[in-house]
Order: structure tokens, then sequence, then C-alpha cells
């Protein structure tokens, strides 16, 4: 099922490595190893780098590796803390928990990839921590409906139409609340690029600290990187141009 979606998506990048992690995930029970998502990330860009090795100076592979390199590793820090403060039996705590959660994922994937987006792009776009929370519930809906209708349109056409006309709806909620967040004072802004000895130390730093606080938790530690996302976020607030 998920070879037929990967085949259906045009064999885009991120969706390759996402079919090729799951592979490698679930494979690994069949023949009784541990899932291990490093590795399974590990093994999926091997596989697309050995199919074309030129994909390593393509923009989207390193963006799309980057982003869930950090989730893997920088975003346990935070759903740490969000399962430490929560109650499981109040439902307004687990729901604060889950967004703190879809926050860490956010700021996980905006740490290790921003350099990338500021060498390629020239911006720096801190409204994606907050976008986020608006966009992702969307765009799971969006999947569920696409394989509806592939699935009803063949069987039943109206009801697959009317999943079609749901998945209308969706994305043009996509794109409204896109562009009402871009609007927002300070959502984004250009920005010089950061020359090689600086990406290679934010990454070297970046690195050092996931490090360290895995290693050793702390609560307080992972508000340093807070701090260090609200550092990338500053020149947004203190430059109007």
């Amino acid at each position: 099922v998920l070879l037929f979606y990967t085949g259906l998506s045009g064999w885009q990048v991120s969706v390759v490595r996402a079919f090729l992690m799951a592979a490698i995930w679930l494979a690994a029970n069949l023949f009784w190893r541990k899932s291990d998502s490093f590795h399974a990330l590990c093994l999926a860009a091997i596989a697309i780098l050995a199919f074309d090795p030129k994909q390593a100076f393509d923009t989207g592979f390193q963006l799309s590796f980057l982003a869930v390199l950090g989730i893997i590793f920088i975003s346990p820090i935070f759903h740490g803390i969000a399962s430490a403060t929560s109650d499981a039996s109040s439902v307004v705590a687990s729901g604060k928990a889950m967004v703190r959660g879809t926050l860490a994922v956010s700021m996980a994937a905006w740490l290790a990839t921003a350099p990338v987006v500021l060498a390629t792009f020239h911006l720096l776009t801190p409204v994606i921590l907050v976008a986020n929370l608006l966009l992702v519930p969307l765009i799971l809906a969006e999947t569920v409906l696409g394989i509806a209708i592939l699935v009803l349109a063949p069987i039943a056409s109206p009801l697959g139409h009317g999943a079609g006309v749901l998945a209308g709806v969706g994305l043009d909620g996509i794109a409204g609340i896109s562009d009402v967040m871009t609007r927002l004072p300070g959502s984004w802004l250009f920005a010089p690029a950061l020359p090689a000895w600086g990406m290679a130390a934010y990454y070297v730093l970046l690195a050092a600290w996931v490090a360290w606080t895995r290693l050793s938790p702390a609560p307080w530690r992972a508000w340093l990187c807070a701090a260090l996302a609200l550092m990338l976020a500053a020149p947004a607030v203190t430059r109007s141009r």
C-alpha cells in the first residue's frame, strides 16, 4: 500500500524517504529485530544515494533528511518536558501536552533545517513554529481523504466525489491559513546566508548540545534550545524590512 502511494506521489524524494523508513521499520519486526528510526533513516539515505548520488546536493533531499534527524534527536527532549508536566487524567492537560508536542517537533525540524533554508532561499521563517499547529492536522486529513478518493471512486463514485469535495475544502483551508500566516508581522524575513564555517559551527554546536542534553537530561537544558530558536527568530522582530 505504501509503495503504491509513493508511486502516485511521483517518487518525490521526501515521500521515497518516508516510504523506505516505514518499510525498513516494519520489516524489522518480520526478522525479529528491534526497529530503530535513525538506522531506518540512514538506510533510506543510502538507498536513494545509491540510485542517484546527485541527490546529496539537492535542497529537497537535504531538508527532508535534516528535518527528520532533528525530529529524531531534538524533539524527544521537549516531549519529555511535555509528558512530565501533563496530567493524563485531564483532557485539557492532555490537549496542552499535544500542543507542546507539536511545537517540539516544529522547533526540532526548524533548528535542524534553518541554516540550509537560509543558505538556499535567504529566508528565516519563525512563523513555522505556530503554523504547524494549524496546518499539520489539515495535511493529515488531506492524506486520509486522498486515500478515500482512490478507494471509493471506482466502487461508489458519489462517495468518492464527496471525499473530493472535502479534500478541495481542505486544500483551500491550507492555502488560506498559509496566506494569513505569511502576512503576520515578523513571520518571515530575508537575511544573508551563514558563511560555510558559520554553518559548520552551527551544526557542531547543535550536535554537541543535543548529545549533552540527551546523555545527561535536565529539564532546564531544553530551554537553551528554545533560546536558540528565539535568537533565530529575533531578527524578525528587530528589523522592520
